[in-house]
C-alpha cells in the first residue's frame, strides 16, 4: 500500500528527509497545483531528482519552498538515472540557499540601482560582437543585473560557473585576486573582483582572445563603476 498524504501534513523538508530515515526504496511523488516532482530513493539514498526538465540540484530548487500539494510513496519503484551524488541534508541545504539567493536576486532586480547597472551593462555589454553573456553579482552571490545577446540561446551556466569562480577564489593562497580566466572548448570565461564588493562575469565565444575579453572586462567595470560617480 502506497503511503500518500498532504503537504500540510508533512513539511517538504521532512517529506524529502523520510525515505532516508526509514530507509526506503522506491518513488516519491510529489504534486502541486502548478507542478509536480519525482524523487527516487534507493537503501535510504536520493539518488535521482526531476521536477519539470529540472534535475538534480536544480530540481530540488525548485521544489524545496513548496507547501500546497501531495504526495504519494511507491515502494521499489526505481529508476537508473542518478543525478545526485551528495548527501540528502546537504542537497537540501544547498538548495534552500539557492532559493533564498534567487528570492534576494529578483529583489535586487527590481531595485533602481540594478535598473541603472542593467542599462549601463546593456551598452557596453551589447557593442562587443563576440559577447554572449554578462552578469553581475554581489560578493555573496545575489544576482544584480545580467545581460545574454538575444541571437544567442546557449545556456552557458552562468550560476554555475560563479559556483566555480568562488571555489577558486576560495582556494587561492595570496590577497589581492582581481580576475580569473576560465577557458573551454565552447570559449573564454573571465571573473573580475570589483573593489570587494561584486564579481562580474562575462562569457565569450570561441572567437574571443583572453587579452579582448580582458580588455572588454575592463571597460564594462569602469562603465559599471561610472554609474556610481
Amino acid at each position: 500500500m502506497a503511503l500518500s498524504g498532504t503537504l500540510k501534513d508533512l513539511g517538504i523538508v521532512d517529506l524529502i528527509r523520510f525515505p532516508v530515515s526509514a530507509h526506503k526504496t522506491g518513488e516519491l511523488i510529489i504534486t502541486t497545483p502548478s507542478a509536480n516532482a519525482r524523487l527516487y530513493y534507493s537503501h535510504g539514498e536520493l539518488r535521482h531528482v526531476v521536477c519539470g526538465d529540472a534535475k538534480g540540484m536544480a530540481a530540488m530548487v525548485e521544489l524545496v519552498d513548496w507547501s500546497d500539494g501531495s504526495f504519494e510513496f511507491r515502494q521499489d519503484v526505481t529508476s537508473d538515472v542518478v543525478t545526485v551524488d551528495v548527501s540528502v541534508e546537504r542537497l537540501i541545504s544547498n538548495a534552500i540557499e539557492a532559493s533564498n539567493a534567487r528570492k534576494a536576486s529578483q529583489h535586487s532586480l527590481e531595485s533602481p540601482v540594478a535598473s541603472i547597472l542593467q542599462s549601463a551593462m546593456e551598452e557596453a555589454a551589447s557593442n562587443l560582437e563576440y559577447m554572449r553573456q554578462a552578469a553581475l553579482f554581489t560578493m555573496s552571490g545575489v544576482l544584480i543585473c545580467n545581460w545574454q545577446r538575444e541571437s544567442d540561446h546557449t545556456d552557458v551556466g552562468v550560476l554555475q560557473l560563479l559556483d566555480e569562480v568562488k571555489t577558486l577564489a576560495g582556494g587561492h593562497p595570496r590577497d589581492g585576486l582581481s580576475k580569473i580566466f576560465l577557458v573551454d572548448t565552447q570559449g573564454t570565461c573571465i571573473a573580475s573582483f570589483i573593489s570587494n564588493t561584486f564579481i562580474l562575469l562575462l562569457n565569450a565565444d570561441d572567437l574571443a582572445s583572453m587579452g579582448m575579453v580582458s580588455l572588454a572586462s575592463t571597460k564594462l567595470t569602469a562603465a559599471l563603476l561610472n554609474t556610481f560617480k
